[in-house]
């Protein structure tokens, strides 16, 4: 496994939601996207990045052009930025559960637990 500088400055906008990746180096020329994205900003996993990349959250920012296949060799001299979708709220879903109650007043719920 080779080794890759990852001091960078992780400069994430959050109110873009964007993340820029570090210029791809010669001895990083032809790797996986995907790979490269989860080995210099190892913040995300990589299967997170092939799920961005999937869903065309991941453009090269010289060309403007979005990736969307986790293989795409990378090329000396890209810049890849990352732009995270908006996290969707959790809403429980209620569920009905049938009960045995037992005892029940204002203060008091008894309920009979099946073992």
């Amino acid at each position: 496994m080779e080794d890759f500088d990852t001091d960078f400055d992780t400069d994430f906008d959050t109110e873009t939601q964007r993340l820029e990746s570090p210029i791809v180096t010669n001895n990083q020329t032809k790797m996986r996207l995907d790979k490269f994205l989860s080995d210099v900003m190892p913040t995300v996993s990589r299967n997170q990045y092939i799920r961005l990349i999937e869903d065309g959250c991941v453009q090269e920012k010289n060309m403007g052009t979005c990736i969307v296949k986790p293989d795409y060799k990378i090329q000396e001299g890209q810049v890849f930025v990352v732009t995270f979708p908006e996290a969707e709220p959790a809403v429980p879903e209620p569920q009905y559960i049938p009960l045995d109650i037992v005892y029940e007043d204002g203060d008091l719920l008894v309920i009979n637990k099946a073992a």
